[in-house]
């Protein structure tokens, strides 16, 4: 049941995204929901839940995305799977872990994607530009985080309060 509830979540998260935050761009750039939801199910359970439910969550998002399928399954997968790991061994769940793993979270998962897709036939300054907006969503997804996870904290405690 958990999980069906994740994938509600993560449905309306996507859809969110790819709808209503359009108009929330900053710079034509906007956070990553799916990835948000992949580094708090890490950093709420373990590794492999974390690893199974990013994988799905990415596959989900490939079935929406332009990329090839597979591509955004493979870097939620390994994030997932990253976080939950360190989160058992040594990371807590505080405010600046949110920001400092959904920063990093997002640079690595720009990067898998960038490699996974047309890495080899870019151009020098199109790689440059590339990174610079990845940093810039980075630094957005990071200041959106809290406010996410603060609305996914509620809304899995409610359900498992009714449960």
């Amino acid at each position: 049941m958990f999980v069906m509830l994740l994938l509600l979540i993560a449905l309306v998260m996507l859809l969110i995204q790819t709808t209503f935050l359009h108009s929330l761009t900053i710079f034509q750039m906007k956070p990553d929901f799916i990835l948000i939801l992949t580094v708090y199910i890490g950093l709420i359970s373990d590794d492999l839940k974390g690893s199974m439910l990013g994988f799905f969550l990415g596959l989900l998002q490939d079935s929406f995305s332009g990329v090839g399928i597979g591509v955004n399954a493979l870097s939620k997968g390994l994030i997932g799977l990253t976080v939950g790991y360190l989160r058992k061994t040594t990371l807590g769940y505080n405010l600046l872990t949110q920001l400092f793993v959904v920063f990093l979270a997002t640079l690595c998962d720009g990067a898998i994607v960038l490699m996974m897709t047309d890495l080899p036939w870019r151009r020098g300054d199109d790689v440059q530009r590339f990174f610079h907006s990845l940093v810039t969503v980075a630094f957005y997804s990071a200041l959106a985080a809290p406010f996410v996870m603060g609305i996914l904290s509620k809304t899995i405690g409610r359900f498992q309060m009714v449960k």
